[in-house]
């Protein structure tokens, strides 16, 4: 049996929330330029950012873990089918989580006018590029040298 990838099949989900993501990003870049978000009080802002800092890190090193548990799963699985369903499903929640964590500095951008949450925006969006569906990430995850993709 031949064991393939059709990598085709991941693009589409891919570049729909990539685009999306920099679409959102640009939007939020353009409306704080042009001095069109709220305006909070500076004491106010930092504790904002403070605790949205926080909980966002927090919440990336948890979803990190769950990653990691997942991927071990993954590795665990024998059969073949299974094992592509069940990378279907990974790879979609973590293109999802990157897209989250876009949407959500955008709108703490637009709501508080941090850059900071500006660069993570973008960052996260460069995390996503890291994710394109292609043999080299597919490989890392799926640890299988019979597959062939196409």
């Amino acid at each position: 049996m031949v064991k393939t990838v059709f990598l085709k099949n991941y693009r589409p989900y891919f570049f729909l929330l990539l685009f999306t993501a920099c679409v959102l990003t640009l939007i939020s870049y353009s409306l704080v330029a042009a001095d069109l978000y709220v305006h909070l009080p500076l004491e106010d802002a930092r504790l904002y950012k403070n605790i949205f800092f926080i909980i966002i890190v927090a919440a990336s090193f948890v979803y990190g873990y769950y990653l990691k548990k997942q991927r071990e799963k993954l590795q665990a699985i024998e059969d073949y089918d299974l094992k592509i369903a069940t990378h279907i499903i990974l790879y979609r929640k973590r293109i999802l989580w990157g897209f989250l964590n876009c949407l959500l500095a955008c709108i703490l951008f637009v709501i508080i006018g941090y850059k900071t949450f500006f660069y993570f925006a973008l960052i996260d969006v460069v995390m996503m590029l890291m994710q394109f569906p292609n043999k080299a990430v597919f490989n890392k995850e799926l640890n299988d040298d019979e597959i062939e993709y196409l």
